[in-house]
């Protein structure tokens, strides 16, 4: 997908059919994990793609490390429920604030209450230095709604 707003639409278009060719995909892979390519189906094994456990062996993986990685990926990527990726200034910032509350329930640090409570906070802060009303039409542009 290209943003219709970018100003070198043709340079990413020619950016991204490089990085989704078979090669360069499965490339990225098995060395970067499958979100960089968005999982190819000829990067699975049959019955769901045309992938070749012989090419991850090849690459030093293990038959049933890259049989568990794939089957996991793919489970991921057809669930009913998806995530949409945050495509708003300061994205990675809302993320960041996430997982490192999160981890602090993970670790037992925090409660669940305690950590959205924090979520909340580093979040309001956030949208605010944006731009609440920005964050809100960019938000909405970027999905075309």
């Amino acid at each position: 997908m290209v943003s219709r707003l970018s100003k070198k639409k043709e340079a990413t278009y020619d950016f991204l059919a490089f990085i989704a060719n078979k090669k360069n995909a499965f490339l990225t892979a098995r060395m970067a994990g499958l979100e960089s390519s968005q999982a190819m189906k000829y990067e699975y094994f049959p019955p769901i793609g045309t992938g070749s456990i012989v090419e991850w062996e090849n690459q030093g993986w293990d038959k049933a490390d890259a049989t568990s990685f794939l089957q996991a990926y793919y489970e991921n990527l057809t669930l009913p429920e998806q995530q949409l990726y945050l495509r708003i200034p300061g994205a990675a910032e809302y993320w960041h604030e996430l997982d490192v509350r999160v981890s602090s329930v993970l670790a037992g640090q925090k409660t669940p209450k305690a950590a959205l409570d924090d979520i909340y906070q580093a979040w309001e802060q956030i949208t605010e230095r944006y731009g609440r009303e920005n964050q809100k039409r960019l938000y909405i542009e970027s999905y075309a709604y």
